[in-house]
């Protein structure tokens, strides 16, 4: 530590007690800088209550909402940096206060209240430290919900919703069936509820079933005489989520599965297909000039009869608190998401929080259970409450999709035997039960369910249709290997052909502008049917790294390929910035083309192509491989999925790699994928769960 920071400090002795845990990466100097001038100004100068306020400073920043001082040493060792990269000099240790009575010491600072109303810079529950403002979003988070989901069934007809139900869900009703259908229970629901959680994994029809769910809330709307239309919200945390349920919402309607089948048919799909999806921040109305705050809130709610919120895993807590409060009281809330994938960027696992406040098998409580099996005559409320009814207000608003949908088996004969697809959805769900229930299973269970996820990745089974993935090892210097890099190459070369015919003599080649529009398109296509998705940015299994090494390989193949700075033929980019001006969205896949004879990108939307000059493009980098994160809510026929190897001196694994980061990967694929992993780093990897303190599902009653 150097004497400029220890100068900085002005409590006595804070500097040399930080010094260990800035030295291995665990705290930085702004979070000690906070503590240090409020301790001054409150007359705290109890080293210890300052280390434990400063780590609670930095957990927001971590993807924490309140700290567990009890757990801090085990739990935060994952998030240092590698000591491989650190230049091998003497540091100080970091040295822990007891952990016991920590927690207690602190709650006892002036600082410190142990009540939100308490004027105080910090808040304690007893359990957890949390600042008092990230204190403050949860409560109201948790005050929003509840009251939300305890209120009793709306007003509604009867009649007209299992009509309806009917309807849209032909031939499911009417026939005994062995098992709820939960797509069913969750459109029946929203009907009845102010608050419906509609959770599930790839492909088990989430964004089907919010389609119907609109649909017969739109029909209930229309029953009554004089009544205003209909108003429907939808958005996403990015824009290229909030795109991607529009087109699966198009989707659904030309595949005739949001239908009523008489003559309302015409006039529903001009209602869905008239809905705008959004950003959250643009529908809650973000302004730039006060990033924290914005135009609807408690007094100024939305418009909006009722609100759709895809991708709801990555919704942080201030953003989801500040949209519960938007809300009339009379609107529906309906959040839609997959808890087992990657929680948001910033700080809080709100859907996760949520879907752990009652047991996954856990039933309805007799009062909904009654009211759903008016509305689903075939659905007895026994089968609804189950063994175990729970009584908890939010289970009352929740349902899991079980059934998937999108992983098709060559059995099915969908698949020709040549191309079977690996079992991907099967592989996924023995990950995301690993998760299931809240607590962490024995470890014996632990170890069976990731055995069945390898089985069933890398041995494939001819018998049912799905063939074994293939797994890469980099090499010893954490390089890819020659055979994993043609892997990708040879995808990406196949999309080109597609854009400029095969590799030939540039002498006689007859240009790049002389591509038709189709070709453009499919050649696009090709390029968005597959992608190295990547756990890091940096080096050279990052996403930096194979950007480069991809290009360079295809410039080596194809002479007329020829990679530079900025724009070039073949380019594929990842939009990074929202810009509404020319409808491009955080998340947007493009490729190079010539359009006009000019320099442009092409994308594909639920319209038809765009092509955007080059010039005009927002922020956006070459694409050829992308992170898992940057991944969330896009979907590619097949994957190389690149975690990397054990650091140089065989320490600890990469803190991002996490069971949820590999089932994010693994579900972004919809037939094939490929690992360029160690075995040892993918076994430890689907071991290690991401973990955030919060006390959302104490305060929700889970």
């Amino acid at each position: 530590m150097s004497d400029r920071f220890t100068l900085a400090l002005r409590t006595p002795g804070l500097a040399t007690a930080a010094a260990g845990f800035v030295a291995q990466g665990l705290l930085d100097r702004t979070p000690l800088h906070v503590v240090d001038t409020l301790g001054t100004a409150a007359g705290e100068v109890d080293n210890d209550v300052l280390l434990g306020l400063a780590f609670t400073v930095r957990g927001p920043r971590t993807g924490h909402v309140g700290v567990d001082l009890a757990r801090l040493r085990e739990s935060i060792v994952a998030e240092a940096p590698d000591p491989a990269r650190e230049d091998g000099a003497d540091r100080p240790v970091a040295r822990w206060p007891d952990p016991d009575g920590w927690l207690a010491r602190v709650a006892a600072s002036p600082l410190v209240g142990t009540t939100l109303e308490a004027a105080r810079p910090f808040y304690t529950d007893g359990r957890l430290l949390y600042t008092h403002r990230f204190a403050s979003y949860q409560a109201r988070l948790a005050d929003a919900l509840r009251e939300r989901a305890g209120r009793p069934s709306l007003p509604i007809d009867l009649a007209r919703l299992r009509d309806d139900l009917r309807a849209l869900f032909v031939p499911a009703m009417g026939s005994a069936a062995a098992a709820p259908d939960w797509q069913q229970i969750a459109v029946a629901l929203a009907a009845l509820r102010p608050l419906t959680i509609v959770t599930g994994g790839p492909g088990t029809g989430k964004t089907t079933t919010v389609a119907r769910m609109l649909a017969a809330l739109w029909s209930q709307r229309a029953g009554l005489d004089g009544a205003a239309p209909l108003t429907v919200a939808i958005a996403a945390p990015t824009g290229k989520a909030a795109v991607r349920v529009k087109q699966s919402i198009a989707d659904s309607l030309e595949g005739g599965r949001v239908r009523f089948g008489d003559a309302r048919d015409p006039i529903v799909r001009a209602f869905l297909e008239g809905i705008g999806p959004s950003t959250l921040h643009r529908l809650l109305g973000f302004d730039p000039r006060r990033p924290t705050r914005f135009r609807h809130g408690p007094g100024t709610p939305l418009p909006h009869d009722v609100v759709v919120v895809d991708e709801a895993s990555m919704v942080d807590l201030p953003l989801m608190a500040k949209l519960a409060q938007a809300l009339r009281p009379d609107a529906r809330l309906v959040l839609v998401g997959d808890p087992d994938q990657l929680v948001s960027v910033e700080a809080g696992s709100v859907l996760a929080d949520l879907r752990g406040t009652a047991h996954p098998d856990a039933g309805f409580a007799p009062p909904v259970a009654t009211a759903l099996a008016e509305a689903l005559p075939d659905c007895p409320a026994e089968a609804l409450s189950g063994t175990r009814p729970c009584a908890s207000p939010l289970r009352q608003s929740l349902v899991h999709l079980r059934k998937p949908y999108r992983f098709a088996a060559g059995s099915s004969g969908t698949v020709a035997p040549a191309d079977r697809p690996v079992a991907i959805g099967e592989a996924a769900h023995a990950i995301a039960a690993l998760s299931h229930g809240g607590a962490e299973p024995d470890e014996a269970t632990v170890d069976r369910r990731i055995a069945e996820a390898r089985r069933l990745l890398f041995e494939g089974d001819p018998a049912l249709g799905y063939a074994s993935a293939k797994r890469f090892d980099p090499t010893d210097d954490g390089l890819p290997t020659a055979e994993s890099l043609a892997a990708a190459v040879d995808h990406y070369d196949r999309a080109l052909d597609l854009l400029t015919g095969p590799p030939s003599d540039p002498r006689t080649d007859k240009g790049p502008e002389k591509a038709p529009a189709e070709r453009q398109k499919e050649a696009l296509r090709a390029f968005e049917s597959f992608r190295v998705l990547c756990a890091h940015r940096k080096g050279p299994l990052g996403v930096e790294g194979l950007n480069r090494a991809i290009a360079e390989a295809l410039a080596k193949r194809r002479p007329t390929f020829r990679p530079a700075s900025g724009w070039y033929l073949g380019r594929p980019v990842l939009v990074t910035q929202n810009d509404y001006f020319v409808g491009r969205m955080n998340g947007d896949l493009g490729l190079g083309v010539w359009h006009k004879r000019e320099p442009s990108y092409l994308f594909l939307e639920a319209g038809g192509p765009v092509w955007l000059p080059a010039a005009r493009m927002p922020a956006h980098q070459t694409c050829f491989a992308m992170t898992i994160h940057k991944s969330q809510g896009s979907e590619f026929r097949e994957a190389l999925i690149v975690l990397g190897g054990r650091r140089r001196d065989n320490t600890a694994l990469s803190p991002i790699l996490t069971r949820e980061l590999v089932y994010t990967a693994l579900t972004r694929a919809k037939h094939r994928v490929a690992f360029l992993a160690t075995d040892d780093v993918l076994d430890a990897a689907l071991r290690k769960r991401i973990t955030r303190a919060s006390g959302l599902g104490a305060l929700l009653g889970g």
